[in-house]
């Protein structure tokens, strides 16, 4: 794309055409022959008419067959590539209905015209017919078909192949079919508005071609605007002029603008579940054809962007969780530093989601499913205007939102939930009886029933006015009269007849009146009230008879709780209901609870929860909690301390806090209820977890409750270990340590009911029982080797990674288990800083932060310009020694911060700290005091400066860990950790601050000459090969890497063009010219002369 701040002339359009849509080299036969023949500019390239393509060709740079500078044509495809240019540019032209601005071009880019060459009207054939050789004088000339004759002559076509448009809202389907039948019988090129032949064969052909489409345009455009246009050319029979008039009207006329926009209303609030009843795929099918056919008749800078449709598409699933689960899944991986996901991503992960839930739920979306056979069912039947809909809406990609719209608004009637197929509703006036119960009857009973007329109870319903919509109401109906007594007072009716002539009383309506104390006036009768309305014309009074029914069961409350018990008696974590499961680990416990009643196989997840803290509402993340999915969670006391988090369940009528105080120092309510501490919480929602801070209460360690064991020797630890015992306490000479009076008979209890008070004490204990690893199912991955060295196996290395099944599989962008990517170091590391009164050489730095093994002794220093930057070194000597076990330190805030502990908890690194004032406990004061006075004699024997301290430390620091240590058993400090004899032979080359000459790459003859002088400060372990040394410049006081060094102390081998002479210093000249401003850049005024003496030449002339 051209740069936004670059002005957009024809000259960068024309640049950017070739460059960036048609991506042309310099050396491509197109952009050669338009420099050759004066193309310049984007104005020049779109006023090309096709019929001068042949025409392009280019003066070919190098002699061909001994002729220089031929002239070459273009080749058919790059000619082809330049006539679907064209078109495309035409197309654009026409959508917008004005000529295309720079700026639009310039928006253009390879994507777009790829796209529309693969598309059905880029693809139309523009090759012309072969020309034909000139025949010889002596040849006979046969005869010659001409292409209209070849078409006569070609394949079958017929209209009726053609697909017919009756309803504008089936234009799309209408247009892809029209065109993609227009393309097998050939006469794509009338569909092409800019098509015109120029030989006479070829306009021969085209006027036949015209006739068939038009042809097929009369025969399929149904609509009133598509006859009048059909009408309009029925005389000279254009169908290129009536087919583009055609698409006009559909994509940029009124009415077309009027359905892009109810297109984009539907877009924006289709939801699946509310109005859709088929499969979720169908839906999100259905939801992305819409979307293309909004685009498809808008124009390029009015198409929705990829993120809103990302956006729109989440929002019509955002009430299904399973597919919810997909952008939550997203946001997590980028809350982890992944990249955000795009649309396409996100509509292909969803489509894998949506044929799982589908599946799940056994939808699906035939349109013939086969019927069920069923026994013991009722066959309801209803009358036609009940419910007047249309049965056969098919729930697919193609179904119209219109249609889609009207089925919902019949559907609000019916009060049904997700049925797809009913049974035809049957004719009320004549009902259908069985031939058994038929030939039952008496013949008095067949006579009313064949005489049955339609009940004039339902009125007709009017063409012009809809029923009214009615809920939970029984029965509804007028009568011209109500049953009454003599009082005029309404009375009960019923049904009086015989058990077996029961049904032919419901039909026929015959009643008969009930005794007020009968029992059926109390369970089945229906009150009729009657309320006086308008007179009809005739003067009676028309009455309603409503029979609502009200069921009551039972009166109850149910309140729904959200309170998650914390649990001391539990020794490990229960999910429940009121927490979403964020992965399973792919393990699984079993849960023993009241009377040893045991749950197995419950899979081990990680789950959320929302609970309230004192700085509003957080997402506590729960590692390792078993996944039972029902009633309340529980949370294990143990578990949760096990991860340094403190649980103060005590009452505070009591004494206590009711909180839990995490790592993080979020403080968390408990409420006593019934004498036990829950915590509130509940299932997040997808914004809140999105939105909302996230507190680990739990480690996602593989959780062991045995860690915690610890038995108590009550005669060898117990009275010598405690030491708060109280004194020699009072002796009651009546009652024992029980508290039983002893002067008295006591009756021994019945042993039943001592065992009914046991099992009363231990009916909530409640474990947790982890399950043992199956060795032997553990062989095939281990190479078929016994069950025993399996065990050995296991017990001797480490298992922290554990494998995730999600589906859909989703790529990682981010490390899931980092502690695995570094390798171990068995020791413990101690780190002090060391400071520095002088800026070293080369970076500046004033501190240096070193580590070294508790047990190696292996010594390493990392610069630093401020101690915030203790992360970085720390993070650096991870990545290059590897992660220790313990990090030993003395409490500086740089190295206890929240930051460092993140690290040290991700890799699993223990932490110690000396004890404030007490820094000498920290081993790594002992090392820096030995480095610091090793640099100081160093610096003395060489007589190096000052800045270069922190060259020397890491030099020293070099050396020592190559250096056999007594404490080492004569053994050298990178030895004792990697287990490999170190090579010191890089070291016996040079000494520190050694003068050394190293060579000059790339030197200019013969002022650079070969060689460069410098010092020797160190080894560069990480560059190159074993011998590349740290060199720091004379001239310039920068380190460089070089391998190709050799001693300037060598008198035999002394480079004279580098050596000074006859007492010659090496400082660098006096400046004697200088500008007005050198001294002071906001004066002019010359302060002093310029002048020098003459001893100020001595050393400096030259001999010749």
């Amino acid at each position: 794309m051209v740069p936004a701040t670059r002005q957009m002339t024809s000259e960068a359009v024309y640049a950017h055409i070739l460059d960036n849509i048609l991506l042309l080299s310099q050396e491509h036969p197109i952009r050669l022959s338009f420099q050759q023949q004066g193309y310049e500019s984007a104005i020049d390239i779109l006023s090309i008419f096709e019929n001068e393509l042949d025409a392009l060709g280019y003066r070919s740079p190098t002699p061909i067959d001994g002729v220089d500078n031929p002239r070459i044509p273009l080749l058919m495809a790059h000619r082809q590539i330049l006539r679907h240019f064209l078109r495309w540019q035409a197309s654009l032209e026409r959508q917008k209905g004005s000529p295309m601005k720079p700026s639009e071009l310039i928006a253009l880019n390879n994507e777009d015209f790829v796209q529309y060459r693969g598309s059905a009207l880029g693809q139309v054939s523009t090759t012309n017919s072969p020309s034909t050789l000139a025949p010889t004088s002596t040849s006979i000339t046969p005869k010659v078909r001409s292409a209209a004759d070849d078409f006569r002559r070609g394949v079958k076509r017929d209209k009726t192949h053609y697909p017919v448009l009756k309803d504008d809202k089936y234009w799309d389907n209408f247009y892809r079919s029209f065109v993609v039948t227009a393309v097998s019988h050939n006469v794509e090129k009338v569909l092409d508005p800019t098509y015109a032949p120029t030989e006479p064969s070829d306009k021969a052909l085209f006027e036949e071609q015209k006739k068939f489409v038009y042809s097929a345009l009369e025969h399929t455009l149904q609509t009133d605007m598509g006859k009048n246009l059909v009408r309009e050319h029925s005389f000279d029979f254009d169908a290129q002029e009536v087919f583009r008039k055609v698409v006009k009207h559909y994509t940029e006329s009124a009415s077309a603008k009027i359905s892009s926009a109810t297109t984009l209303g539907y877009l924006t609030t289709a939801k699946y579940g509310s109005s859709w009843t088929g499969t979720a795929e169908g839906f999100i099918l259905h939801w992305k054809n819409h979307l293309r056919i909004y685009h498809n008749t808008v124009p390029m800078a009015e198409q929705l962007p990829k993120q809103l449709c990302l956006s729109l598409l989440e929002n019509a699933v955002h009430d299904v969780p399973e597919l919810c689960q997909v952008k939550i899944t997203a946001t997590l991986d980028l809350a982890k530093g992944g990249n955000p996901i795009s649309y396409e991503s996100y509509l292909s992960l969803l489509l894998a989601s949506a044929s799982l839930y589908d599946k799940g739920n056994n939808f699906s979306n035939s349109r013939s499913p086969k019927e069920k056979r069923s026994i013991h069912s009722t066959d309801l039947s209803y009358h036609p205007t009940d419910f007047d809909i249309d049965q056969d809406v098919n729930y697919d990609i193609d179904l119209s939102p219109s249609v889609l719209y009207e089925a919902n608004a019949h559907a609000r009637g019916e009060n049904r939930t997700n049925n797809r197929h009913y049974s035809t509703p049957t004719n009320r006036e004549r009902p259908y009886i069985p031939r058994d119960m038929w030939n039952q009857l008496s013949d008095d009973a067949k006579a009313i029933l064949q005489g049955l007329a339609a009940p004039a109870k339902v009125p007709p319903v009017s063409n012009g006015s809809a029923r009214p919509l009615m809920a939970h109401v029984h029965a509804t109906g007028t009568r011209d009269e109500a049953p009454d007594d003599n009082n005029g007072t309404p009375v009960d009716t019923f049904h009086d007849c015989a058990p077996e002539t029961e049904l032919l009383a419901h039909l026929s309506d015959r009643v008969g009146r009930m005794d007020p104390g009968d029992i059926r006036k109390v369970l089945a009768a229906s009150r009729n009230t009657v309320s006086t309305g308008s007179l009809r014309p005739h003067g009676t009074t028309k009455s309603l008879q409503s029979n609502v029914l009200q069921y009551q069961v039972s009166r109850h409350t149910v309140q729904n709780t959200t309170s998650a018990l914390v649990d001391r008696g539990a020794n490990g974590g229960l999910a429940g209901s009121d927490v979403t499961v964020l992965h399973k680990t792919g393990r699984s416990a079993n849960i023993t609870g009241i009377n040893e009643h045991t749950l197995s196989n419950l899979d081990i997840v990680t789950a959320a929860g929302l609970v309230e803290s004192q700085r509003g509402p957080i997402v506590v993340i729960m590692h390792q909690y078993a996944h039972l999915g029902k009633g309340k969670t529980i949370h294990s006391s143990a578990q949760l301390e096990h991860y340094h988090n403190r649980v103060q369940d005590r009452s505070r009528t009591v004494g206590g806090n009711q909180r839990i105080v995490t790592l993080d120092d979020y403080i968390i309510p408990l409420n006593i209820r019934q004498g036990l501490p829950y915590m509130d919480m509940r299932a997040p929602t997808s914004h809140e977890l999105h939105s909302l801070p996230h507190v680990v209460l739990t480690s996602d360690v593989d959780w062991d409750p045995s860690v915690l064991d610890n038995e108590i020797d009550m005669k060898a630890e117990w009275h010598t270990d405690i030491h708060d015992l109280p004194g020699m306490p009072y002796i009651e000479p009546r009652f024992d340590d029980l508290g039983q009076y002893m002067h008295r008979h006591v009756a021994i209890c019945d042993s039943q009911r001592h065992d009914a008070l046991d099992r009363i004490l231990t009916c909530n204990k409640h474990a947790v029982q982890r399950n043992e690893h199956d060795y032997d199912a553990l062989r095939p991955c281990l190479a078929w080797v016994s069950s025993d060295t399996v065990r050995k196996t296991i017990f001797a290395t480490t298992q922290y990674a554990r494998e995730v099944y999600n589906a859909p599989l989703r790529k990682h962008f981010k490390s899931r288990f980092p502690a695995l990517n570094v390798h171990r170091r068995n020791e413990a590391v101690a780190t002090d800083t060391i400071w520095s009164d002088t800026p070293a050489v080369d970076n500046g730095a004033k501190y240096a932060q070193l580590f070294v093994g508790r047990r190696s002794l292996v010594t390493d220093v990392y610069p630093m310009k401020t101690d915030k930057e203790f992360v970085n070194a720390l993070e650096d000597h991870i990545r290059y020694r590897g992660a220790m076990d313990k990090l030993i330190s003395d409490r500086a805030q740089a190295e206890i911060s929240k930051k460092v502990t993140d690290i040290t908890r991700a890799y699993h690194i223990d932490q110690w700290q000396s004890e404030p004032h007490h820094q000498h406990q920290n081993f790594a004061e002992r090392r820096i005091a030995t480095i610091e006075a090793n640099t100081n004699n160093v610096l003395n024997k060489t007589g190096a400066p000052n800045s270069t301290w922190l060259l020397c430390v890491t030099y020293i620091c070099y050396v020592f860990n190559h250096l056999a240590h007594e404490s080492l058993d004569n053994r050298t400090p990178l030895e004792i950790l990697d287990g490999s004899t170190p090579d010191i032979s890089v070291l016996l080359q040079f000494s520190f601050w050694e003068p050394v000459c190293y060579r000059i790459e790339d030197a200019t003859f013969p002022s650079d000459g070969t060689e460069k002088r410098g010092r020797f400060v160190g080894i560069a372990d990480s560059v190159g090969d074993a011998l590349t040394y740290k060199i720091l410049t004379e001239d310039t006081n920068r380190i460089l890497f070089r391998s190709s060094v050799r001693s300037a102390s060598v008198p035999s081998e002394t480079n004279l063009r580098l050596a000074t002479q006859d007492g010659e210093s090496i400082s660098k000249p006096i400046n004697f010219i200088k500008s007005r401003r050198t001294e002071n850049q906001n004066s002019y005024a010359l302060k002093e002369l310029p002048g020098f003496t003459p001893d100020d030449l001595i050393g400096r002339t030259q001999t010749f």
